[in-house]
This record gives C-alpha cells, structure tokens and sequence, in this order.
C-alpha cells in the first residue's frame, strides 16, 4: 500500500517538473483588437430605460380625454336620413339599440343628452369630444369614445347630437339641434 503511495507521489513530482521545464512565454503572432462587442449587461440596461422613458411618455398622454374626432360640428339643423346595410350582414339587425354620438364638452348637448336619456330604449352613449371619466361619473353609465371617428364615417355622421336608431332590421340616423 504504501509503495502504490510512493510511486503516485513520484509520478505527480516527476510530471510537474517535466510540464514546467516546458513552460515559456508565447509571443503574439499578427495583430491583436479590442472586443468589438458591447456589453449584453449595459445593452439590456440601455433597452430597459429606453422602454420606460416610452411608457413614461405614454402614461403622460391623456387617455381619459382621447382626440377629437374631426370634421363634426354641431348641429344648426335637424336632419333624418335612412343607413343602407348589407342584408348579409354579420351585424344582428333584429334588435333595438341608439347610439347617441355627442360632443362631451358642449354643456347644451350634454344638457339634450340628458332630457332625451329616458327616452331611448337602449341607448349607448358614444363621445366625439370630452373627458369620458367627466362624463361617466356625472351620468352614472358606461360611456364609449369614438377613436379616430371610424363609427361616425360608417353612418355618416357630420354634425352633433346625433342618434343612430337600429330598430326592425332598419337604421335611420337624426341630427338634432339642442
């Protein structure tokens, strides 16, 4: 047992002086260059504080008080005018719904909006213009905006309040004056 010993120790003393008796400095052969490469650790901090300076921005954009639609004004006017719809429509015609599209802002057609509320079977209350939270919280319901006035070109709304009646497989649209 102890000659196994011995003869490993030998072997490890015999091999270290033989690895270092070969040991010599090496010497650089062609041109050496900096790591091209960016640190992956500061490219993802970078990243990160890029992405929150945009989510920054974007918490800073009014979302309760969207962009106006364009090109409505208000009514001077009353005006009835039927909306031609595809009869093969994915759209269920057979029910009854309003959908009142009004400026938030303007006190008379809050005020219009209002008196004529009972009245309307099933309304929904879409904004062109105005703080939807103002709006919802003074009317005490679910209050919809029109972003980017994609409804409003649908059925062809120009001016405000308008009320959109979808009813016996038919929708009409009235402008009215407030």
């Amino acid at each position: 047992m102890r000659c196994v010993f011995y003869g490993m120790a030998l072997a490890v003393l015999l091999f270290l002086s033989i690895s270092n008796s070969y040991a010599n400095e090496t010497v650089t052969i062609g041109p050496t260059y900096p790591i091209a490469e960016s640190d992956l650790l500061q490219e993802l901090k970078s990243h990160l504080a890029q992405q929150s300076k945009n989510l920054n921005a974007f918490q800073a954009q009014p979302l309760d008080r969207p962009s106006p639609v364009p090109g409505l004004s208000p009514a001077l006017i009353s005006r009835t005018w039927d909306i031609p719809w595809p009869e093969r429509s994915a759209v269920n015609l057979s029910f009854s719904r309003q959908l009142i599209f009004w400026n938030g802002d303007d006190k008379k057609e809050q005020a219009w909006v209002e008196a004529h509320r009972a009245s309307w079977d099933h309304p929904v209350l879409i904004l062109v213009q105005g703080s939807v939270s103002d709006v919802s919280s003074l009317l005490n319901t679910k209050i919809y905006f029109d972003q980017n006035g994609m409804l409003t070109r649908r059925f062809g709304v120009q001016h405000t309040p308008t009320v959109i009646d979808i009813s016996h497989g038919k929708i009409t649209g009235e402008e009215a004056t407030p």
